[in-house]
């Protein structure tokens, strides 16, 4: 399990996604092996949509934590959108979520 912790800790913080209290608290799971196994699964199976989507979500929880403007956060979530809905065309959430990114409803603006 250490090195698949180790690639876990590698995948995050190429995806800018560190390791810690903060990016735990906007995660949903204040368990830091939950989300390393979220990261693997990342690794595990590049094509799995549903965690670009997570992604995409995690960059807006953390664009609305720290106040960055819009186009930064959409900057951030829209290409794990894309991704999602390139590997899955069908994919509901990744499509509702890409309208939270470029709808006129945006929350954040």
């Amino acid at each position: 399990m250490a090195a698949e912790s180790d690639l876990a800790l590698q995948i995050g913080r190429s995806l800018k996604l560190p390791l810690d209290a903060s990016t735990l608290a906007g995660s949903g799971t204040k368990n830091v092996t939950a989300w390393q196994l979220f990261i693997q699964a990342l690794a595990l199976d590049p094509d799995f949509a549903r965690v670009h989507t997570e992604l995409g979500e995690e960059a807006l929880q953390k664009h609305l934590k720290t106040g960055r403007d819009a186009q930064s956060a959409a900057a951030l979530m829209i290409p794990h959108l894309e991704t999602a809905l390139r590997i899955d065309p069908r994919l509901a959430l990744a499509h509702g979520r890409m309208a939270t990114a470029t709808g006129p409803h945006r929350p954040w603006v």
